[in-house]
């Protein structure tokens, strides 16, 4: 692709892709989800899947040297390769419900950018995050929290936490193990509080993408657990 037009004819499954200009899967032609056997993006060519679209690379690696997004509802298969981003992390960017699917257990190498976001919070409110690469950091979540803030589950432990345990922060995020971590923080409490819906947040996970068997054991012992999906994809 030179940002016009294709020279080897359309993609498909058992071509190598070569973006050398700007294109957008569902806009550019074909207007359909791209199939190729391997993807080079070019250094200077920005290469985005819009919203509701998807691509699949059939026998090897996605390979960044310029710029990729993924929007919101986009997902890419991974069949026998990895995503090779010699762009920095910033440069590779999975928006909001968007995924990336391998369907082998080959590790990831390079570091991407992975963006998950919140339902509109209430102040103090909590959600349950777990990471989907590796070396996450409590203390990045958005906003920023006090030292309080975050929690993980494990059964006994005294009143009144009753299983919560507080995690100090920062700490590095256990891969499978889920964490309850509180939004909007407000003062003077309680005559800063307000019961609507606030803000909604976004959290950027930057790292290597997990991938493989992944393990963790809960140690709770009256048979509830908090745990969390430790891929960049939803579960089977």
């Amino acid at each position: 692709w030179n940002g016009v037009s294709w020279s080897g004819g359309n993609p498909n499954s058992t071509l190598n892709v070569v973006i050398n200009g700007n294109y957008t899967v569902g806009i550019n032609t074909p207007a359909a989800n791209l199939n190729c056997r391997t993807l080079t993006v070019n250094a200077g060519a920005t290469f985005t899947v819009s919203s509701g679209y998807y691509m699949d690379i059939w026998n090897g690696n996605f390979i960044n040297n310029g710029n990729v997004v993924f929007q919101s509802n986009t997902d890419v298969v991974l069949r026998t390769g990895i995503v090779i981003n010699n762009s920095g992390a910033s440069n590779f960017v999975f928006e909001d419900s968007s995924a990336m699917i391998q369907l082998t257990n080959i590790q990831q190498t390079t570091p991407v950018t992975i963006k998950r976001s919140t339902k509109s919070l209430k102040n103090f409110e909590y959600t349950y995050w777990s990471t989907p690469v590796a070396s996450t950091f409590t203390n990045t979540f958005p906003p920023q929290q006090n030292s309080n803030a975050v929690y993980t589950y494990q059964y006994p432990t005294p009143l009144p936490l009753n299983g919560w345990i507080l995690q100090q922060t920062p700490s590095t995020m256990t891969l499978g193990k889920g964490y309850a971590i509180r939004g909007q923080w407000c003062s003077p409490y309680p005559s800063c509080f307000v019961t609507a819906p606030q803000a909604q947040h976004t959290m950027s996970f930057v790292g290597i993408p997990n991938n493989g068997n992944i393990s963790y054991t809960s140690n709770s012992t009256n048979e509830i657990h908090l745990i969390g999906n430790p891929y960049p994809s939803s579960l089977d």
